[in-house]
């Protein structure tokens, strides 16, 4: 087995890989710099990126929390603060019982793709349309006349089409 040496790798903010030095010893860590243990400087710029990823990661993660999105897939989430949306919950049940056949032996169907992304695309349809149609009734709720939620209305409307609305 080859030898490893310690590296000490300075990524960018966007991720790339600034430069790689060999070191004597390992240090602590910071937000662009990463010690990692590798066999050549190639090695040791993988590791670091795949270090830097899960940093990036985990505070985008932490971000979409603390806005109330899902941690995984950013959409708004309908099942509490820090879960998966029940979307990406239904998707990685169905992973998991594909895995648990295939482990089994069992012939397991290629998931159709198209119908998979289809099925995605209407439930975040219906998640938007929900979202217009609740913001559309508190308009109406809190408009005090008809000529007033009327032009609110044409406003929304001409802000999303760029045209006026007689």
């Amino acid at each position: 087995m080859a030898d490893k040496y310690w590296y000490r790798v300075e990524v960018s903010d966007s991720g790339k890989t600034v430069t790689i030095k060999k070191v004597e010893r390992r240090e602590n860590d910071t937000s662009d710099v990463f010690f990692v243990l590798a066999i050549d400087e190639k090695q040791a710029g993988r590791k670091a990126f795949n270090e830097y990823m899960r940093v990036a990661q985990a505070r985008r993660r932490a971000k979409l929390i603390a806005e109330g999105k899902c941690p995984w897939c950013s959409r708004k989430n309908d099942r509490g603060s820090g879960k998966r949306c029940s979307i990406c919950l239904r998707s990685n049940l169905g992973y998991e019982a594909r895995r648990r056949a295939r482990v089994k032996g069992e012939d397991i169907p290629r998931p159709d793709r198209a119908v998979a992304v289809e099925k995605r695309k209407s439930a975040d349809r219906e998640a938007i349309r929900a979202d217009v149609l609740i913001e559309v009734q508190r308009a109406w709720t809190n408009a005090r006349t008809h000529g007033q939620f009327s032009q609110w209305l044409a406003d929304q409307v001409e802000a999303a089409s760029g045209k006026k609305v007689a």
